[in-house]
């Protein structure tokens, strides 16, 4: 096979290989892990579809190529490692990066990869007869039971991952995994090929878009939603909206002028965490520098009322504090949110004012 055959025959993979590097030089919500590990990744997708090539060519010899059971090893290899590396790429995501959980992950394949590359002679796997005809061993379905297993694990993670975030989501995060998988399967049973490559560059273009949409939705210090998702649900969720909180926190500049700014970042990180785990609506958005909003569907004003005094109790443990407002279904939206900020700035004033008549200061002054 020549260079400009197999430059022919993978041009799609390459033209979205190239694609995908473009993006990551361009990407300012990826953090450079993520960057990293996703590079890595395309290096063993070009890889496996040099190696897929070659071999395929392998097999119209009429004698065995010893280039063939190394081939062959080296797609058993790359396969599942490709998905051990976009478990890395989630991984930079969800905070699971301890060498622990890394050893873990790659432990079949610290086993399988020796079994691969040394089955030629021990026929455990699979084995070539001098006339270039495959054999498998008695541990033949080991690459697969590898590569399902794995799938299987990023699979359960995106999904354990994606719970709390909206349906389309975890629609398009199933259909990517899925869609591959039954790709992959329909390969197998029509024996059609044994060349992924395209499949899992595609699969794996697509997924990186998805988390990088995702990733541009949500806040990168608070992990949030952003202000940009906020105006899209304004104009997405509309009508369907029944209650807008409006939130500002109290004395931010205060920890940024006292502790510094790492230590104001922390405090609205944890004041982020308590709106979002102690809120039964999932639209929990960080507007602006110390402004957050709710929105709230299907859901009557006991319950929002209700949510705000547990948020309030849940504040009084640590040494921050927040203004609150809200609003009821009340025409459109963004009249519920300007009512809303309208009751926070009441709430805003009545705690300043009653901190002032107590002789009290306005923030908690940490030690």
């Amino acid at each position: 096979m020549s260079f400009w055959n197999f430059i022919l025959d993978n041009c799609v993979i390459i033209f979205e290989l190239i694609g995908l590097l473009i993006i990551l030089f361009i990407s300012a919500h990826i953090s450079t892990r993520m960057k990293r590990y996703t590079r890595v990744t395309i290096i063993l997708l070009f890889l496996v579809a040099l190696a897929s090539s070659y071999e395929i060519w392998t097999q119209s010899f009429d004698t065995l190529s010893m280039w063939r059971p190394f081939l062959t090893a080296t797609k058993y290899t790359l396969y599942p490692l490709i998905l051990v590396f976009i478990m890395f790429v989630f991984s930079s995501i969800t905070g699971k990066t301890s060498w622990k959980w890394k050893v873990a992950i790659l432990g079949p394949m610290i086993i399988a990869i020796p079994l691969y590359y040394t089955s030629q002679w021990s026929e455990l796997v699979f084995y070539f007869t001098e006339d270039n005809v495959y054999h498998g061993g008695a541990l033949q379905y080991l690459p697969y039971v590898i590569f399902v297993t794995y799938s299987l694990i990023l699979m359960t993670e995106n999904i354990i991952y994606l719970k709390n975030y909206s349906f389309r989501e975890k629609i398009i995060m199933l259909y990517i995994v899925i869609a591959s998988m039954v790709c992959v399967a329909f390969y197998l049973i029509f024996d059609y090929s044994d060349n992924y490559s395209l499949i899992f560059t595609s699969s794996l273009v697509f997924y990186y878009l998805f988390l990088y949409i995702h990733l541009s939705n949500s806040d990168p210090l608070t992990k949030l939603l952003n202000r940009q998702s906020y105006y899209q649900d304004i104009e997405i969720l509309g009508d369907r909206v029944d209650a807008v909180v409006s939130i500002d926190m109290n004395e931010l500049k205060y920890y940024n002028d006292v502790f510094g700014h790492d230590r104001g970042d922390e405090a609205l990180k944890d004041v982020a965490r308590i709106l979002y785990e102690n809120s039964t609506s999932k639209n929990v958005y960080r507007v602006g520098g110390d402004e957050f909003a709710i929105f709230y569907k299907n859901a009557n004003e006991e319950m929002v009322i209700n949510e705000i005094n547990l948020i309030r109790e849940k504040f009084k443990e640590t040494p921050y504090s927040c203004a609150f407002g809200y609003c009821m279904k009340l025409g459109r939206l963004e009249d519920m949110i300007k009512i809303a900020d309208l009751n926070m700035f009441t709430d805003k004033k009545s705690i300043k004012d009653k901190i002032i008549k107590d002789g009290g200061e306005v923030h908690k002054r940490e030690e």
